[in-house]
């Protein structure tokens, strides 16, 4: 528990010191859809949307279907926002950092059983403008999660083995292509 209070104090610390530095001009294209191939390794198609709100912010909303092989077939999505700082502004090659929340929710392919999890991370990538629309980035950051089973939904499982790969500390992380527009 207590991991979980310096964590939130620490995105909160981080995003009021991010809302105090200067704002600058907005980049040419405010918006970016994203794709991230990678995740096609795993059984799942990832999708993020950007919108920049200033030179240095820009928010940060992705989703995923998911269809896992793990321990009878799951199968279900994700969603999940952030708030996404640039260190050199966000239309050219730029480092950045994105506190972020996510939900999942899982069902098995048998329909015995759903999962709810909850994740709260924090990530670091950088982004280059490849060309004059076309966006390329890398990320990766922790990730704690918290997984919750339907009450009575899986009798045939315990909480601690069906779980286990949803409760802990976890990677995120991967590769996005992306479309600039207005």
């Amino acid at each position: 528990m207590k991991c979980w209070c310096t964590y939130l104090c620490l995105v909160c610390f981080y995003t009021g010191f991010t809302q105090t530095r200067a704002e600058l001009t907005k980049p040419a294209y405010s918006r970016c859809i994203k794709i991230n191939p990678l995740s096609l390794a795993i059984g799942s198609i990832s999708v993020h949307y950007e919108k920049i709100i200033s030179n240095e912010k820009s928010i940060n909303i992705f989703a995923n279907l998911l269809n896992l092989r793990y321990r009878n077939n799951f199968y279900g999505f994700g969603l999940g926002a952030g708030l996404r700082s640039y260190f050199t502004g966000s239309d050219k090659n730029s480092f950045y950092v994105e506190p972020f929340l996510k939900y999942q929710f899982l069902s098995n392919a048998y329909n015995i059983g759903s999962i709810n999890a909850i994740s709260i991370g924090l990530t670091g990538g950088r982004k280059w403008t490849v060309t004059h629309r076309i966006t390329f980035e890398f990320f990766g950051g922790p990730l704690l999660s918290k997984g919750f089973i339907k009450q009575g939904t899986m009798p045939a499982y315990t909480n601690a083995e069906t779980l286990g790969p949803l409760n802990g500390i976890w990677f995120r992380g991967g590769i996005a292509v992306g479309y600039s527009f207005n």
